[in-house]
């Protein structure tokens, strides 16, 4: 009986010791951060799925994600059409070196199986700065979209006082779900945190990792109650300009008076009330808004509206807004000037449609006349040209008031004013 159990009992170990072998023999199990030992060899890897590029007839390839570390998959599985985002799977394939990148090639549909599924790290827009190379989830407001030729995107998304730019692949720029996107939107996002010097940006790897969750309340502000509000930012939250850069804040509607005359399309600058320059913000026009300067062009002392988004320049050091939108509330029309205030501040005027009491003093050539203040008070003179058929002026030893554009030749770099009707 005892050497019968000791042969039973032999026996159950061998089993046991051949299966251990049979084990360390089989297809190694290996971490996404220990690809390199293994090259050209068939392993197992697991991973969450952050991107999949599937084909109708199952080929393309699946991007794993662990721990900071990225592997891409390719398939050749015609049993599966899609591959759910954020979903733990487990691989079997063959390690290959792929260019400057590293593949593991899986050309069966049983090569792969589903785990369940993953949740990806939540973080706030301020800590990203502590997950440099992580995949994450973020939430925030969109506040600016811009798309480059070739397909590249960029959305500025912002959370309260900190801002990051995250960058969309061109193969999936033109997705829906990020072609919706506007300013204002509140979404859900997941990517890769980049930390550079310039910031930190997060990389979006598919479409399907951003979700539209609500819409931004745009608060309505004028010029004053924008310097208020941005004070109170500066206190409440110890805003510096190494903190801001210049990344986008948050959108606001903004009601003010264009204080100058816009000479170039693309900036203005808006202020609480007419003639008054010592509250202003400056307004930089997108592509959305450069129809202001067409045939219904804004003008100094108009009133509007403009849609956008607070943003901090470090190069002037000042908060400025980046417009998508303008509407003119109400054009102001020739602007009531005195002509000893146009000599005292041409730039100011400079393009401006205005309204002038003048004295004519003297008829030069080609239509030109030398104009007087009429007041007396001042020894201003300035010439004024009658364009495009304009009649006559009707009195020429009296005070006549002329209405036209307040321009700045080229040729003796002398202001003058032009007059059309």
């Amino acid at each position: 009986m005892g050497m019968v159990g000791l042969a039973v009992s032999g026996s159950t170990v061998g089993i046991v010791l051949l299966y251990l072998v049979s084990l360390q023999c089989g297809t190694p199990v290996v971490s996404l951060d220990e690809l390199e030992d293994h090259m050209g060899q068939r392993v197992i890897v697991e991973g969450a799925v952050v991107r999949a590029e599937l084909e109708e007839n199952g080929v393309g390839s699946v991007t794993l994600y662990d721990s900071g570390n990225l592997l891409k998959l390719n398939t050749e599985m015609t049993g599966r059409r899609d591959m759910e985002l954020h979903r733990w799977i487990r691989a079997e394939g063959d390690l290959l070196s792929w260019g400057d990148t590293t593949r593991l090639q899986v050309t069966t549909d049983d090569a792969m199986k589903d785990l369940g599924p993953w949740e990806p790290l939540s973080t706030g827009l301020d800590q990203l700065s502590e997950a440099g190379g992580e995949y994450v989830k973020i939430n925030g407001t969109v506040a600016r979209v811009r798309s480059w030729e070739g397909g590249f995107t960029r959305l500025d998304v912002m959370d309260g006082h900190c801002a990051c730019s995250v960058s969309v692949d061109g193969d999936i720029s033109d997705d829906l779900a990020i072609t919706v996107l506007e300013t204002g939107d509140r979404v859900s996002l997941c990517g890769m945190v980049e930390n550079g010097s310039w910031g930190n940006s997060l990389e979006l790897l598919d479409a399907r990792a951003v979700e539209k969750v609500g819409k931004w309340s745009v608060m309505e502000l004028t010029p004053g109650l924008l310097a208020l509000e941005m004070s109170r930012l500066a206190v409440d939250m110890e805003l510096s300009t190494d903190r801001i850069t210049d990344d986008c804040l948050f959108p606001i509607n903004l009601t003010g008076y264009v204080r100058y005359e816009p000479l170039y399309p693309g900036s203005l600058v808006l202020t609480e009330l007419p003639g008054d320059g010592d509250l202003s913000f400056k307004v930089i026009l997108e592509d959305e808004c450069q129809g202001a300067f067409g045939e219904d062009a804004i003008h100094m002392w108009d009133r509007v509206r403009i849609t956008g988004m607070v943003r901090f320049d470090p190069d002037t050091l000042r908060y400025e807004i980046s417009a998508t939108s303008l509407d003119i509330r109400e054009a102001h029309g020739p602007i009531n000037v005195t002509l000893e205030e146009l000599v005292a501040n041409p730039s100011i005027y400079q393009g401006a449609r205005v309204c002038v009491d003048i004295l004519f003093v003297q008829s030069l050539k080609n239509d030109t006349w030398l104009a007087a203040d009429p007041s007396g008070d001042s020894d201003a003179e300035v010439g004024i040209v009658w364009i495009g058929g304009a009649p006559f002026p009707p009195a020429l030893y009296g005070v006549v008031s002329v209405t036209g554009e307040w321009v700045l030749d080229g040729r003796d770099m002398a202001y003058r004013l032009e007059c059309s009707d």
